[in-house]
């Protein structure tokens, strides 16, 4: 597959994969947008629903791009190249978008520069296994020209119209806010044991003295 040896993500993959979604949904997306993780919503081919995707960007000027490890295997690829009017979620902001695959290798190489720049110590192990680089230490300059067709990369350019697909909703926003008072709940209540039962004793105490 254009170079690339697809290996197909086990279940846990695909469960640390969801994983952001989640975030997402606790409302804790300029978290996730603080590491570069977006949510991308597709149309799916088969069924028309929406699907959401978590996955790292990178942004030149008002695009974005995407990397997909996967080539065309991806379902989300898939479904942006059928129907690339797509929705786009990252930190607290929802654009519509227009997913088009890169194929300038001047462009590609730049997409690949964004990724590698901004966490080399990840991209490193990424783009490394592949053909073209296997047996170096590490991905250099020269080495990313060499791998600029081997991986699909989707450029998102925002466009000015009304998202036609949902964002993901944080419908599970209340859990932090829940979670927190019912630590400060417990801790007051563990407070109140501890003061009432050393009362207890002393009470005990004095009355035997």
């Amino acid at each position: 597959m254009n170079g690339i040896d697809a290996v197909r993500p086990s279940s846990m993959a695909r469960f640390v994969a969801r994983l952001p979604l989640l975030v997402y949904r606790l409302g804790l997306g300029e978290a996730m947008n603080l590491i570069l993780v977006l949510v991308l919503t597709t149309r799916g081919r088969h069924t028309g629903s929406p699907r959401f995707s978590a996955m790292e960007y990178r942004a030149h000027g008002r695009k974005l791009y995407v990397l997909s490890t996967l080539g065309e295997d991806a379902q989300w690829v898939q479904n942006a190249l059928a129907q690339p009017l797509v929705t786009v979620q990252y930190g607290s902001r929802v654009i519509t978008a227009m997913a088009e695959r890169v194929t300038q290798p001047g462009e590609a190489l730049m997409a690949l520069r964004l990724f590698h720049g901004t966490a080399p110590y990840i991209y490193d192990s990424v783009y490394s296994p592949m053909k073209a680089l296997r047996g170096r230490a590490a991905v250099t300059e020269r080495a990313l020209t060499e791998i600029t067709d081997k991986y699909l990369i989707l450029r998102l350019t925002p466009v000015d119209t009304p998202p036609q697909l949902p964002a993901l909703q944080e419908d599970l926003r209340w859990i932090p806010p829940a979670v927190g008072m019912l630590s400060v709940a417990s801790f007051v209540l563990a407070v109140a044991a501890y003061v009432w039962r050393t009362t207890s004793v002393r009470s005990r105490n004095a009355k035997r003295g």
